[in-house]
């Protein structure tokens, strides 16, 4: 009895194992190749409800951000978002779900479970009924680099079945049972398998702008999606299992693909071995590439590649995830071009500030000179007072160029700051001299307080300080008829570079309305039209002013009553040392004015003059001559040559650039061989290109000192002489 039980036992375990058996069917190995494909994949998949949560996630959203995919599950994507994105971004999901329609490539930003931002571009299409009733969206995220797909299969053997036979009947009953859970399960996956490769096909349908190309393991094209048919021509049919990859690539990138890989394997290797290797070695990065397309046109793409596995971990085929990138490239040229026509025509701007600043600075500096040398001889009052006049007229016009220079360069990001160490205090007496003689003939005190804290030694560009000062004492005193203008200096804060300082300019004049305090420090912008016919000026001041506080890394403001008078306030930020004292040079009285220390040197210098403005050139000489030096005069670049050749001079005065005349050329001729071998020859340049990086030509050209035109008597004595003394 209990063999025959045994033998019924033995058939019906066959006929089981039948059961099983069918349930293999070809769909399973369907399955199987799109669950790779899902696995492998780079992309995240995802679907949601008609009310925008999501009812599926794929695993990838783990490697994405960091949520398991049951965790996002019933949210919405703007749940997933960090709040001012997803504020921004609700009221058009919402639109955009009503809309029923596809979208492509939307950029947003995503929280990562661990805080971190991420952009996804994401595609979608509505999921419609069989009505035609839109039920939710499925759709693709982008740039994934890596997929971690969880799937429950259970999977129990069958061993030891032949020791179970020869226990006890009950545990036959047992096997009996489990195998039938194993046929459920079976079906169970099957059913899974199935619900995956719709989505997959759905998803990859729905990524019209990816091009996903799969192939086997020796490269023969497997899967070929509607965006690969759509960016290169080809149907599914024309290439699933007739194709390799090497049919899309362009032959010269493979070759040069070819030869690389060759080196680093260190054997020859086919192209589409080399493809195989670069999928094997690539993580994720994105290769640019050319693909072909049917009718031969090229189109760039950026291609990841990624290796599809089994679950034993074994490569059964590779894939390229390609993206269309022709619109992309096309604005990169584009901006590329522009930005190269906007650096030529700022480099043209440049060119033609030099130009100007140097053809209207020279005869400007010609007349100012000229007057000063007219002036200090003997004159009638009348010949005087008109003298004093063209003086006048000519240093306002050099003010009104030296504005719309200034402002011009300021806009086009060419002006440059010094960094240099000075004494703030002294820096701001020297200002304020020549300005208190302005204020004296206007019946008006002109008054210096500088705060106790304010430290001795500062850094920064104490021209360009000046320059500011300068401008709004010297429209306090243009605007006030009676009273005073107070200049006011205290420490406002220490920074860890060094320190801010607040400066104040008060005047007692007409004041600005409220309305016009908003626009004054507009170019050229005044409180009132009248006031350029009444105080003249062309309204660029406070422009220019603003920019040089605001490059100093302070901001320039205004306060003003009406008819009472206005305050100026100004922050700059400048390195300090703290415990310095000023030197004792730079404690002495304000500058002279340009005719001022004529007194005779210690020796007497030959100099050499090459000067191609006559009247430049005239006054020049007369300055030099006066001082009791023995000068030389050159015209050109052969005169000056020819006269090192025949003469010995202590110093050389070059002009920098005039008609037919390159002072830099010159220099570099004269450093090379043509000036005397045996000792350097101090060689200043005189100059109306007056920017830091003008300064920096002329030295690295081989110039020794650098003066800036229009030129001041002492600038020009102070220079020559310290220059001859070092060579001693």
């Amino acid at each position: 009895m209990m063999i025959r039980e045994l033998a019924e036992l033995r058939k019906r375990v066959s006929e089981l194992e039948s059961l099983a058996a069918a349930h293999e069917t070809p769909k399973d190995a369907r399955a199987e190749r799109f669950r790779e494909l899902v696995e492998n994949c780079a992309d995240w998949m995802w679907e949601i409800d008609a009310q925008g949560r999501f009812t599926y996630s794929s695993p990838k959203i783990k490697a994405l951000l960091g949520y398991e995919p049951e965790e996002i599950i019933g949210k919405s994507p703007c749940d997933l978002m960090p709040p001012v994105e997803a504020n921004r971004l609700a009221p058009g999901f919402e639109q955009r779900l009503r809309s029923e329609k596809p979208f492509e490539r939307l950029e947003n930003v995503h929280l990562h479970k661990d805080g971190r931002w991420i952009i996804l571009e994401t595609s979608g299409v509505p999921i419609l009924d069989e009505a035609g009733h839109c039920r939710g969206y499925r759709g693709v995220g982008r740039d994934v680099t890596r997929r971690k797909h969880e799937e429950a299969i259970l999977q129990r053997g069958l061993q030891g079945f032949d020791r179970l036979l020869k226990g006890k009947h009950a545990e036959l009953e047992k096997i009996n049972r489990d195998l039938m859970q194993e046929i459920s399960l079976r079906a169970k996956a099957e059913e899974a398998a199935s619900e995956a490769e719709r989505r997959l096909e759905t998803v990859l349908d729905a990524a019209v702008n990816l091009s996903v190309v799969a192939t086997d393991p020796l490269g023969t094209i497997t899967l070929f999606n509607k965006g690969a048919e759509q960016i290169l021509g080809f149907s599914a049919d024309e290439v699933v299992g007739k194709e390799t990859t090497l049919l899309i690539h362009l032959p010269s990138e493979l070759a040069d693909l070819a030869a690389d890989m060759s080196r680093k394997a260190g054997r020859k290797l086919r192209p589409i071995d080399s493809l195989r290797m670069l999928a094997e070695s690539a993580t994720n990065e994105t290769v640019a590439w050319t693909y072909v397309r049917k009718d031969g046109t090229q189109v760039p793409v950026d291609v990841t590649y990624a290796v599809i596995r089994d679950r034993l971990g074994e490569t059964t085929g590779y894939m390229e995830l390609a993206q269309d990138v022709t619109e992309r490239k096309l604005v990169e040229t584009e901006v590329a071009a522009a930005r190269a026509r906007a650096e030529k025509a700022n480099q043209a701007k440049s060119e033609f500030l030099a130009v100007m600043s140097h053809e209207i600075r020279t005869p400007i500096n010609g007349v100012i000179g000229m007057t000063e040398l007219v002036l200090d001889t003997d004159l009638t009052e009348q010949q005087r007072e008109y003298l004093a006049l063209v003086k006048s007229s000519a240093k306002a016009l050099l003010s009104v160029v030296n504005d719309i220079l200034d402002f011009s360069k300021i806009e086009s990001g060419k002006l440059e700051l010094d960094d240099t160490e000075w004494d703030l205090r002294a820096r701001l007496a020297e200002t304020l001299s020549p300005l208190e003689i302005s204020a004296s003939a206007k019946g008006l005190r002109l008054l210096l307080q500088v705060a106790p804290d304010v430290p001795p030694l500062v850094a920064g560009d104490s021209g360009r300080l000046h320059q500011v000062i300068v401008n709004l004492v010297s429209n306090a005193i243009k605007f006030t008829e009676a009273g005073k203008v107070v200049v006011s200096v205290d420490l406002q804060s220490e920074t860890p570079e060094g320190a801010i300082f607040h400066f104040a300019i008060q005047d007692t004049g007409i004041g600005i309305t409220p309305d016009k305090q908003r626009v004054i420090f507009d170019a050229f912008t005044q409180a009132d039209a009248s006031t350029t016919r009444i105080f003249g000026g062309t309204g660029l001041g406070l422009a220019i002013s603003r920019r040089l506080v605001e490059m100093m890394g302070g901001h320039l403001w205004v306060e003003s009553d009406l008819g009472r008078g206005s305050r100026f306030h100004f922050t700059v930020n400048f390195r300090v040392h703290w415990n310095a004292s000023p030197p004792a040079e730079r404690q002495g009285t304000p500058a002279p004015g340009p005719l001022a220390s004529m007194a005779a040197p210690k020796r007497s210098l030959r100099i050499l003059l090459a000067e191609g403005n006559p009247i430049n050139r005239d006054l020049a000489q007369y300055l030099l001559q006066r001082r009791g030096h023995v000068v030389t005069l050159a015209e050109d670049a052969d005169q000056v040559i020819a006269a090192l050749a025949n003469h010995e001079f202590d110093l050389i005065l070059m002009d920098v650039h005039t008609l037919g005349f390159d002072g830099l050329e010159t220099t570099d001729a004269i450093r090379v061989g043509a000036g005397p071998s045996d000792r350097h020859i101090p060689i200043v340049a005189m100059t109306a290109h007056a920017t830091k990086s003008d300064r920096e030509r002329c030295l690295a050209a081989g110039m020794d000192g650098y003066i800036a035109k229009p030129v001041l008597a002492k600038d020009l004595f102070d220079t020559i002489e310290s220059l001859v003394e070092k060579q001693r």
